[in-house]
Parts: C-alpha cells; structure tokens; sequence
C-alpha cells in the first residue's frame, strides 16, 4: 500500500541538503533542478528540498541565474495554492479530498507560511493562518480536527492506543485525515458518510479512511501551528 518506484524525489531532496551542508556543488549537480515542484507528500518529497534551498539562498555558491529559477520555482506552486485558496469557501488551497485531506491542507499552510517569510508579502501569511484556521474549526463540518482541541473535535480516531488506554477522551494533538471523498467501506456501510465531498468525515475508530492518524500529518501541523503562534506574537514580524 506504501509502494514508491520512482525515487527521484528522494534523490533530489538528498542532492540539496549535501549540497547546502557542504557547499560542495558537485552535490547539487548530480541532481536536475525541476521548474515544476509538487506539494510534498509521503511519496514525493522533493519539495522540502526547494524549501531549504529557499531558506539558505544567500549563503550556498550558485549564480544568480540559478537562484531565479529557484524562487520562481518555489513561488509558482505559492501562487497556485494562493488562488485556489483565495477562490474557496473555507479558504483552502483544495480542490478535491483524498486521502489524508487534512495533511494537505497542513502542508499548504507551511508552503505559504515559507512565501510569507521568503517575501514578507502578508497575503501569503493570511493563506497559512486560513488553512490552520480550516484545521481548527472553519470548515464544512464545524469540528477541530485535531484531539483535545476546540469544542468540538474528535472522540473517536482510528488509533490502537487511543482506544484501548480505557480513557474516553482520546490522545490530544491528534490531527485526524480528514474528509476523503473515496472513503473506504471501513465501517460496514457507505451511509456512514455524507453526500458531500468536504463532509465525507466519520468519527468512529473504525473509519480509518477518514479520521485515522498519521505522522506526515502531524508533522506539518505542529510546524504550521508553531510558526503562525511565533510569527503573530512578535509584532515586529507583522
């Protein structure tokens, strides 16, 4: 179910932090550099490379040709995910739920987040503090996605230790997957979901299409939440 035969990306995340640690440019040229970046994911992850390429820009040897590919780069997925959010009721760079949802939205926020900080452009911060926003509560179905969070948020996630501790509540600071739009027939019945794409969200331990956990989705959610608290409580960052 984890299966990834193409580890390109793994190669180019690779080549950038030797590059970066080094400053050996041999690293780097043992790479190609795409013009076309994905938002990282469990099975793409050379994203993060151009996120740290972006963070060390004025301190690794490269032409300033090289450096303008770089940022265009980086900033061309920024601008698609800023015009899909700024075009979407919850504001969120969305357009479809799969699997795992929410993970997307987290990792929207950090690659916005990352805009914000490389061009001190406060519309990209507004469309970080959204997608967290949407995690939070602003969303189709009015819950905090993440445990112990909020008035309402998740009781029941798919997660052993959760559901066998005795304890009702469960773990806090658990974000659960999200609304899937192709859930799995987990819990015995496809009426266990709404008609509605952004609804199709179940709690119950069963649901393990909708409301399971995930460290690739925690990740990006401690990040995006760690930044937008740092960033709004130094004003001389705003």
């Amino acid at each position: 179910g984890y299966g990834d035969n193409n580890l390109t990306d793994e190669f180019l995340w690779a080549g950038i932090e030797l590059f970066i640690s080094t400053k050996d440019v041999a690293f780097l040229q043992s790479v190609t550099l795409p013009t076309n970046i994905a938002l990282p994911q469990w099975p793409n992850v050379g994203g993060l490379g151009f996120i740290s390429l972006m963070q060390n820009l004025n301190s690794i040897p490269l032409t300033e040709t090289q450096k303008t590919v770089i940022k265009s780069t980086f900033f061309s997925l920024a601008d698609d995910l800023l015009y899909t959010s700024q075009n979407s009721p919850y504001r969120i760079a969305i357009n479809s739920f799969s699997w795992g949802s929410n993970g997307d939205a987290a990792m929207q926020g950090v690659w916005l987040n990352n805009a914000w900080l490389f061009s001190k452009d406060k519309k990209y911060l507004n469309a970080a503090i959204s997608s967290l926003d949407y995690l939070l509560g602003r969303n189709a179905i009015d819950i905090s996605f993440v445990t112990g969070f909020g008035t309402k948020s998740p009781m029941r996630i798919h997660d052993r230790r959760s559901v066998a501790d005795g304890i009702i509540d469960p773990i806090p600071g658990y974000l659960s997957g999200g609304p899937n739009a192709k859930p799995a027939s987990d819990c015995g019945s496809p009426a266990a979901y709404s008609c509605a794409n952004a609804t199709k969200w179940y709690d119950s331990d069963c649901s393990y299409s909708t409301n399971e956990i995930a460290v690739n989705w925690n990740g990006p959610l401690a990040y995006l939440s760690g930044a937008i608290e740092a960033q709004l409580s130094n004003s001389r960052l705003i």
